[in-house]
């Protein structure tokens, strides 16, 4: 989905918006939805990502590796106007050396529909930036198969909580959920 010629490594900030008339250095239509009726401005490190008036921008079925290996992303937002419930593959999206902030991991298990999602594999793998995370009890994690390493070398990663009521019913793999997580001192696998 990302079309540019700059170093996508170089991004530092990601913004989900529903029009953008500001500066840019670049744009193009299209990419991370089924429809392409997205247009993702770039203005120099600082991605815009527009619907253009809709007031959500639709995920296509796999959203696996969309931002692996940002090294310098930070921020992204905007998640509220995001329409996930398609996705089946969460799978390495803010994996390897991203930087994204606690927040921003936060806001996306807020706001993210995983009632069609079959893996989250790696999710946060390497999420240096992440202490402490919440479970909501409004994720429906019914479909979800493959929960592995999710937090794996999430080094500063304090606690996981999982609000009452979260359930994986059909996950058959959970290995290195917590491998390389320094910090963490108890880990609750009741859910499973």
């Amino acid at each position: 989905w990302y079309k540019s010629d700059y170093n996508k490594k170089s991004i530092t900030e990601v913004h989900f918006v529903t029009d953008y008339d500001g500066e840019y250095t670049e744009c193009w239509q299209g990419g991370i939805d089924d429809t392409n009726n997205i247009t993702v401005y770039r203005l120099n490190g600082i991605l815009y990502i527009s619907s253009n008036g809709a007031p959500k921008i639709r995920l296509s079925k796999s959203c696996c590796e969309m931002f692996y290996n940002w090294e310098k992303l930070t921020v992204v937002d905007g998640f509220e106007m995001v329409d996930s419930s398609m996705v089946t593959d969460f799978s390495y999206m803010f994996s390897m050396d991203v930087r994204i902030t606690n927040e921003t991991a936060q806001s996306f298990l807020n706001n993210m529909d995983f009632s069609n999602c079959k893996t989250v594999k790696e999710l946060f793998r390497n999420g240096g930036y992440i202490y402490t995370l919440t479970i909501p009890a409004t994720c429906d994690f019914s479909k979800i198969t493959d929960f592995s390493g999710v937090f794996e070398s999430c080094y500063s990663l304090k606690e996981v909580i999982f609000e009452e009521g979260v359930s994986f019913p059909n996950v058959t793999t959970i290995y290195m959920l917590y491998d390389g997580c320094q910090v963490i001192r108890e880990v609750d696998l009741s859910m499973f």
